[in-house]
């Protein structure tokens, strides 16, 4: 049955990951569905960047710089 905000999925995942999504959702503020939403479109968005040849980089606290690579 669908739901009015959304479509109902489910995922096997292993124990670590699991805990990863509640460790950050609890630091982010957010519930494990926003995170994981968070996560699909951050990807997403890279898949986009990297598709036109563009790059993704990121900056430290330190001020130096790396290029954010996928496989």
């Amino acid at each position: 049955m669908e739901q009015p905000d959304g479509i109902k999925i489910s995922v096997t995942l292993p124990p670590e990951t699991v805990a990863d999504i509640k460790a950050l959702s609890v630091r982010l503020g957010v519930t494990p569905r926003e995170l994981l939403r968070r996560a699909v479109s951050i990807e997403k968005y890279l898949d986009d960047v990297e598709s036109k040849a563009g790059k993704v980089f990121i900056e430290t606290a330190d001020n130096r710089i790396f290029q954010i690579t996928r496989e």
